[in-house]
């Protein structure tokens, strides 16, 4: 065991240089063995986007920031490339090529000691993502290609600033093909773990799912995280919680954007609870659906000390059994959200929790509707709560609509199911249904009177036909 801890501390240190600008790149075909990163900037060609080294040498020497090789095959467009450097007297590691000196020889970023006999790969894609994580620096990004990696032990994401970005077929194309799938089978492991002190880090166009009997958290944290945690366009299902942080171990904020999460077991999809500290969480253009059980889709069971402000927009909750949004917040901000809850319980939006003398809430342009007869749309701890609620489509029954809360004066009441389907959330035709709540959203008429707006209630917005007159 001693041999092992001394092993990864001197890699560790081997790998303290590499730059900022540093692209990683992780794919199914790949090799651990590889050089694994490209500086993107440097000059030279990236190597790293392919399955095998572009150049491999087993007698490689290396004196301080010298790399040579007897066989004479560098050449200057491996500048900028990863080079994994094991094996013989030299230290092991991964290093960038930053100067080409001759077909025998290349400079690299910093000294990888006095030794003989290494084993050197330039370029190639790694194969698994806990080897890119283990030597990144601050600015990195990690590159995924789409395919399924699989893990038995929880991912650890460094105490630094770095991406984690899914691919299809080339970097960057986050909406076409399929998001990288990264799941575990393995009971009990919290599929990826924020380490104390990560800066910033930010998740896009990933999937990650457990199939485990026993199942832990898709997304949470080993200790204090002190900068926002960003998550664009990525898929958590099955596990007890998608992402959780509880006291004393969330960020600041959390920023979502086209975030899903279905198949939840635990508390909640999401939860972010604190005893003192301040907080965000902002939702937008998110799908919180079909948890398993008892479950909350965004829960937040904060001490009245810890400042919570929510903002969730333009986002559709279906199927969330004890309620969509359940939050103790000093302010809440639901806007352009639909609200479905087909067979169970649960208020939509619960504050029954928070009290009256630190919450504040405002409900606008949104849509309710369900079928349970112990469901219910939006309720507080007591009356005269600071509350806006206007401009929302609400069932009449069954159930409870509002409860120590007035309808605003702009809302509508549904008497039909105004959605399209229990997947299709865009509004229908439906005479009490759909119809209610097309074009009768705010702003409606705009200070001084000579302007009016007429946006459709709800998260999705009916598309004008093409050669249509827009009405004036």
């Amino acid at each position: 065991m001693k041999r092992l801890i001394l092993f990864v501390v001197s890699t560790c240190s081997a790998w303290g240089a590499i730059p900022a600008a540093a692209q990683w790149e992780v794919r199914t075909t790949g090799s651990n063995a590889n050089g694994g990163f490209f500086v993107t900037g440097s000059g030279g060609t990236d190597y790293s986007q392919q399955n095998g080294a572009q150049y491999t040498a087993a007698t490689a020497t290396t004196s301080t920031t010298t790399l040579g090789v007897s066989s004479g095959s560098f050449t200057a467009q491996m500048v900028g490339n990863g080079v994994q450097i094991s094996g013989g007297s030299c230290t092991a590691g991964f290093y960038e090529i930053t100067v080409f000196n001759s077909a025998a020889s290349v400079t690299i970023d910093r000294s990888a000691g006095t030794g003989s006999g290494c084993t050197i790969n330039v370029g190639g894609g790694l194969l698994t993502i806990a080897t890119a994580l283990a030597p990144l620096t601050a600015g990195n990004t990690v590159w995924i290609q789409s395919g399924t990696y699989t893990v038995t032990a929880s991912l650890s994401f460094p105490a630094l600033q770095a991406s984690i970005v899914g691919y299809h077929t080339s970097h960057g194309d986050n909406a076409s093909g399929t998001r990288p799938l990264i799941t575990t089978a393995t009971n009990s492991v919290p599929l990826l773990v924020l380490t104390t002190g990560a800066a910033q880090p930010t998740l896009q166009n990933l999937t990650f799912s457990t199939t485990a009997g026993t199942a832990s958290t898709g997304l949470s944290a080993a200790g204090a995280v002190t900068t926002p945690v960003v998550i664009l366009n990525c898929l958590f299902t099955g596990f007890t919680t998608g992402i959780s942080f509880p006291s004393p171990n969330l960020p600041p904020a959390l920023l979502a954007y086209q975030l899903e999460v279905t198949g939840s077991t635990g508390t909640a999809a999401i939860e972010m609870d604190s005893s003192s500290i301040a907080y965000t969480m902002s939702c937008s253009s998110c799908y919180i659906h079909d948890q398993v059980g008892v479950v909350y889709g965004i829960y937040s069971n904060s001490s009245s000390t810890a400042i919570a402000t929510f903002s969730i927009t333009n986002s559709i909750f279906k199927a969330n059994a004890f309620g969509a949004v359940a939050v103790k917040a000093n302010n809440l901000v639901v806007e352009n959200c639909s609200f479905f809850n087909p067979s169970t319980g649960g208020y939509a939006i619960n504050l029954s929790q928070v009290g009256t003398a630190f919450s504040a809430m405002t409900v606008i342009n949104s849509v309710f509707w369900g079928t349970n007869s112990a469901q219910g749309g939006i309720i507080v701890n007591s009356a005269g709560q600071p509350v806006y609620e206007n401009w929302n489509a609400i069932f009449s029954s069954p159930g409870t609509p509002r409860s120590n809360i007035t309808a605003g004066p702009n809302d509508v009441s549904l008497t039909a199911n105004p959605w399209v389907s229990a997947t299709n959330f865009q509004l229908n035709n439906a005479a009490g249904g759909g119809a209610l709540a097309r074009g009768k959203g705010y702003p409606g008429v705009f200070p001084g009177g000579t302007t009016t707006g007429y946006l459709d209630m709800g998260a999705v917005q009916s598309q004008l036909q093409v050669g249509s007159a827009f009405a004036n």
